[in-house]
């Protein structure tokens, strides 16, 4: 999700003046995209839309990637 969100946000930064319905369009493409790229290959199932229900992640200003660098911090901290 984290992949998606940061995505999500570099469109909107370079389309300033998007709509709603823009917005929706482009987050199911990027969401496609980023699957068929990262997990497709693993699921063996393409052009997948399930990373794009975290519809609070626009709300929410970027706080999914947070998770998996807060998950890589702990697991660092733990090796010492």
């Amino acid at each position: 999700m984290a992949l998606l969100d940061m995505a999500v946000w570099h469109w909107m930064y370079d389309h300033p003046k998007a709509t709603p319905a823009e917005l929706k369009a482009a987050t199911l493409r990027l969401a496609k995209e980023t699957w068929n790229r990262y997990y497709a290959p693993v699921f063996k199932q393409r052009d997948v839309t399930l990373p794009a229900v975290y519809s609070h992640m626009i709300r929410d200003i970027l706080y999914l990637p947070d998770y998996p660098i807060g998950h890589l911090m702990l697991f660092r901290s733990k090796r010492r």
